[in-house]
Protein backbone atom coordinates (compact mmCIF):
# COMPACT_ATOMS: atom_id res chain seq x y z
CA UNK A 1 0.00 0.00 0.00
CA UNK A 2 1.13 3.57 -0.86
CA UNK A 3 1.92 6.18 1.11
CA UNK A 4 0.14 7.35 4.58
CA UNK A 5 -3.35 5.74 4.04
CA UNK A 6 -5.11 3.28 5.94
CA UNK A 7 -8.10 1.13 6.06
CA UNK A 8 -10.21 0.95 9.20
CA UNK A 9 -13.97 -0.80 10.10
CA UNK A 10 -16.45 1.27 9.35
CA UNK A 11 -18.00 3.29 12.04
CA UNK A 12 -21.10 5.33 13.29
CA UNK A 13 -21.04 8.28 11.63
CA UNK A 14 -19.16 7.66 8.34
CA UNK A 15 -22.08 7.42 6.00
CA UNK A 16 -22.08 10.78 5.07
CA UNK A 17 -18.70 10.88 3.73
CA UNK A 18 -18.75 7.51 2.34
CA UNK A 19 -22.15 8.36 0.54
CA UNK A 20 -20.07 11.47 -0.72
CA UNK A 21 -17.32 9.44 -2.41
CA UNK A 22 -19.92 6.55 -4.22
CA UNK A 23 -22.02 10.00 -5.44
CA UNK A 24 -18.62 11.46 -6.59
CA UNK A 25 -17.57 8.58 -8.51
CA UNK A 26 -20.59 7.35 -9.78
CA UNK A 27 -21.19 10.87 -11.26
CA UNK A 28 -17.70 10.71 -13.34
CA UNK A 29 -19.17 8.00 -14.74
CA UNK A 30 -22.45 9.17 -15.70
CA UNK A 31 -24.63 7.48 -12.79
CA UNK A 32 -26.23 9.02 -10.09
CA UNK A 33 -26.56 8.32 -6.32
CA UNK A 34 -29.82 6.48 -5.31
CA UNK A 35 -30.24 6.41 -1.44
CA UNK A 36 -33.85 5.13 -1.15
CA UNK A 37 -33.11 2.50 -3.53
CA UNK A 38 -29.79 0.90 -4.92
CA UNK A 39 -27.80 2.98 -2.24
CA UNK A 40 -29.98 2.27 0.74
CA UNK A 41 -27.35 -0.05 2.22
CA UNK A 42 -25.18 2.86 2.83
CA UNK A 43 -27.67 4.87 5.16
CA UNK A 44 -26.82 2.80 7.75
CA UNK A 45 -23.39 1.24 7.33
CA UNK A 46 -24.02 -0.76 10.55
CA UNK A 47 -26.93 -2.16 10.08
CA UNK A 48 -26.24 -3.23 6.52
CA UNK A 49 -23.08 -4.71 6.69
CA UNK A 50 -21.77 -5.91 10.13
CA UNK A 51 -24.98 -6.69 11.98
CA UNK A 52 -25.86 -8.82 8.70
CA UNK A 53 -22.65 -10.75 9.23
CA UNK A 54 -20.65 -8.76 6.37
CA UNK A 55 -18.32 -5.98 6.81
CA UNK A 56 -16.99 -2.43 5.63
CA UNK A 57 -14.31 -0.51 5.76
CA UNK A 58 -12.91 3.20 4.52
CA UNK A 59 -9.46 4.28 3.40
CA UNK A 60 -8.21 6.94 5.62
CA UNK A 61 -5.65 9.57 3.90
CA UNK A 62 -2.80 11.52 5.76
CA UNK A 63 -5.12 13.67 7.33
CA UNK A 64 -7.84 10.80 8.47
CA UNK A 65 -10.20 11.55 6.06
CA UNK A 66 -12.27 9.14 4.49
CA UNK A 67 -11.16 8.62 1.00
CA UNK A 68 -12.38 5.05 0.10
CA UNK A 69 -14.46 2.41 0.79
CA UNK A 70 -15.73 -0.82 0.56
CA UNK A 71 -17.77 -3.55 2.11
CA UNK A 72 -19.01 -7.36 1.90
CA UNK A 73 -23.00 -7.94 2.03
CA UNK A 74 -24.35 -10.84 3.28
CA UNK A 75 -26.71 -12.05 0.41
CA UNK A 76 -27.03 -15.55 2.08
CA UNK A 77 -25.34 -18.45 4.18
CA UNK A 78 -21.59 -19.37 1.84
CA UNK A 79 -22.15 -16.26 0.02
CA UNK A 80 -20.68 -12.68 0.26
CA UNK A 81 -20.74 -9.66 -2.27
CA UNK A 82 -18.78 -7.10 -2.65
CA UNK A 83 -20.23 -3.85 -2.76
CA UNK A 84 -19.50 -0.06 -2.95
CA UNK A 85 -15.75 -0.30 -3.47
CA UNK A 86 -15.09 3.39 -4.33
CA UNK A 87 -12.48 5.73 -4.66
CA UNK A 88 -11.68 9.23 -4.73
CA UNK A 89 -9.08 9.94 -7.76
CA UNK A 90 -6.74 11.69 -5.21
CA UNK A 91 -6.19 7.69 -4.17
CA UNK A 92 -6.73 5.73 -6.97
CA UNK A 93 -3.62 3.95 -8.98
CA UNK A 94 -1.82 3.64 -5.56
CA UNK A 95 -2.67 -0.34 -5.20
CA UNK A 96 -5.62 0.45 -2.71
CA UNK A 97 -8.21 -0.89 -4.89
CA UNK A 98 -6.13 -4.44 -4.48
CA UNK A 99 -5.04 -4.10 -1.11
CA UNK A 100 -8.87 -3.81 0.01
CA UNK A 101 -9.62 -6.38 -2.25
CA UNK A 102 -7.33 -8.83 -0.98
CA UNK A 103 -8.65 -7.74 2.72
CA UNK A 104 -12.41 -8.32 1.72
CA UNK A 105 -11.74 -11.44 0.24
CA UNK A 106 -9.78 -13.01 3.18
CA UNK A 107 -12.22 -11.70 5.69
CA UNK A 108 -14.89 -13.98 3.37
CA UNK A 109 -13.01 -16.60 3.33
CA UNK A 110 -12.38 -16.52 7.29
CA UNK A 111 -15.92 -16.37 7.66
CA UNK A 112 -16.61 -19.83 5.76
CA UNK A 113 -18.03 -17.93 2.40
CA UNK A 114 -17.93 -20.14 -0.70
CA UNK A 115 -18.08 -17.71 -3.17
CA UNK A 116 -17.51 -13.90 -3.43
CA UNK A 117 -19.68 -12.00 -5.98
CA UNK A 118 -20.23 -8.40 -7.31
CA UNK A 119 -21.53 -6.65 -9.87
CA UNK A 120 -20.83 -4.13 -12.15
CA UNK A 121 -21.08 -1.70 -14.98
CA UNK A 122 -18.95 -2.19 -18.09
CA UNK A 123 -17.56 1.39 -17.90
CA UNK A 124 -16.02 1.26 -15.06
CA UNK A 125 -12.84 -0.91 -16.50
CA UNK A 126 -10.47 -0.89 -13.88
CA UNK A 127 -12.03 -2.13 -11.37
CA UNK A 128 -13.07 -5.19 -13.75
CA UNK A 129 -9.89 -5.95 -14.76
CA UNK A 130 -8.94 -5.84 -11.05
CA UNK A 131 -11.53 -8.37 -10.22
CA UNK A 132 -10.47 -10.63 -13.13
CA UNK A 133 -6.81 -10.37 -11.99
CA UNK A 134 -7.88 -12.06 -8.38
CA UNK A 135 -9.78 -14.83 -10.45
CA UNK A 136 -13.36 -13.89 -10.64
CA UNK A 137 -15.20 -14.98 -13.58
CA UNK A 138 -18.09 -13.18 -15.34
CA UNK A 139 -21.47 -15.34 -14.52
CA UNK A 140 -25.05 -14.76 -16.01
CA UNK A 141 -27.24 -13.41 -13.67
CA UNK A 142 -30.43 -12.40 -14.69
CA UNK A 143 -31.44 -9.75 -12.04
CA UNK A 144 -29.47 -7.24 -11.55
CA UNK A 145 -28.73 -3.93 -9.52
CA UNK A 146 -30.45 -1.81 -12.12
CA UNK A 147 -27.47 0.17 -12.86
CA UNK A 148 -25.32 -2.71 -13.04
CA UNK A 149 -24.82 -4.90 -16.41
CA UNK A 150 -22.26 -7.71 -15.41
CA UNK A 151 -21.68 -9.77 -12.49
CA UNK A 152 -18.73 -11.77 -11.39
CA UNK A 153 -18.42 -14.81 -8.97
CA UNK A 154 -14.88 -15.68 -6.80
CA UNK A 155 -15.39 -19.52 -5.90
CA UNK A 156 -13.26 -19.71 -2.37
CA UNK A 157 -14.07 -23.38 -1.83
Amino acid sequence: MDGPYQFRDARPGDEPRVQHIVGTVLEEYGMHLDLPGTDADIVDLQASYAARGGAFRVLLDADGEVVGCGGLYALHPGELEVRKMYFLRSARGRGLGRTLLQSLVDTARARGARQVSLETKSVLREAIALYESFGFREVDREHKTPRCDRAFVLDLS
